[in-house]
């Protein structure tokens, strides 16, 4: 069950229908990752969503979806100047798409 699918229905011990994870009762709090592609994924997502925690208390929602679309649009250029690069950085790089995916989240909760 991945992070989303736990948060819905904790109680749960099988593996979420994407075979994600599988997750023992929460009490036990104990997450094990069905494979390494699954490990990953819950990774970067759960990377994802410390970012947004953390723009979110540092500045607040989004005033307007004009705001929403400037900041993705900003982050997006960051992750583009990086992609752009001769050398290119893949910690720049995913620094910078974490930033992006975390705004879009962000616009979908401030926004719609």
């Amino acid at each position: 069950m991945c992070k989303i699918c736990r948060a819905i229905d904790p109680a749960m011990d099988h593996y979420c229908k994407e075979g994600h994870m599988k997750v023992v009762p929460i009490r036990t709090g104990y997450i094990q990752p069905a494979n390494r592609a699954a490990e990953t994924l819950f990774n970067a997502v759960a990377e994802v969503l410390e970012e947004l925690k953390s723009a979110t208390a540092e500045y607040g929602p989004f005033s307007s979806p004009h705001e929403g679309h400037s900041v993705i649009e900003e982050e997006f250029d960051e992750l583009w100047d990086e992609i752009k690069m001769k050398h290119q950085d893949k910690v720049k790089m995913r620094k910078e798409a974490k930033q992006t995916a975390a705004m879009a989240i962000r616009f979908m909760i401030d926004c719609t």
